[in-house]
């Protein structure tokens, strides 16, 4: 269990450390914002770097501390899984082939951010994961960190014009398609989360 977590949590700093490093210094497309600390932000604005990032210190405390529990843990864990798996979904049907780094290694970092620590991030949580049994609170609470997300990302879209993604992008596809595709989202995270309650809490059935 700790090899697996220790993994993703590798591959997850690897690969946010190789494109923060391009997408910023480099200024490769779409990161060619004037300033660092603007293209900074852009890039950490993406749902897959914080979905990501929240896999990866939720993976930390499973190792360090694995009978540690609680609620904001439990969130934290939900937010984690779920957010890459609507990562890996969203991008791998809607997102893939509308943006083709030019660098290989680029290339290969989004594969990894975006199919392989998606699925060993599902693995480590059915199969190894000695997580705290969620609780319906848990789950519910579990909706405000993407909510959060949703109106950081419109508010500042609205005053920058750019959005991280063109699902997102009001500007682009307009109101009313943005809505849809939110809501879209929106049902799969919550449908997602609730699934992740129900193996909790058919696996302490079993126990």
């Amino acid at each position: 269990m700790k090899y697996l977590y220790s993994l993703i949590i590798i591959l997850a700093l690897t690969c946010i450390g190789i494109e923060s490093y391009f997408c910023i210094t480099e200024r490769l497309l779409p990161f060619h914002l004037e300033g660092a600390f603007s293209r900074a932000v852009f890039y950490f604005s993406f749902f897959t770097v914080l979905s990501t990032l929240a896999l990866s210190l939720g993976c930390l405390f499973v190792i360090f501390k694995p009978h540690y529990q609680s609620s904001a843990l439990a969130v934290l864990r939900i937010d984690g899984v779920v957010g890459v798996i609507i990562t890996g979904i969203v991008y791998n049907l809607v997102l893939r082939g509308m943006y083709q780094p030019n660098l290989l290694v680029l290339r290969i970092t989004t594969e990894f951010l975006h199919v392989v620590i998606p699925v060993l991030g599902v693995i480590g949580w059915v199969f190894f994961d000695p997580h705290p049994v969620l609780t319906k609170r848990s789950v519910i609470n579990s909706f405000i960190p993407p909510i959060i997300y949703l109106i950081y990302t419109f508010i500042r879209g609205a005053i920058t014009g750019l959005y991280p993604y063109p699902i997102l992008d009001i500007n682009l596809i307009g109101y009313a398609q943005v809505l849809i595709n939110v809501g879209a989202i929106t049902a799969c995270f919550i449908g997602f989360a609730f699934l992740l309650y129900w193996l909790d809490n058919c696996r302490l059935i079993k126990r």
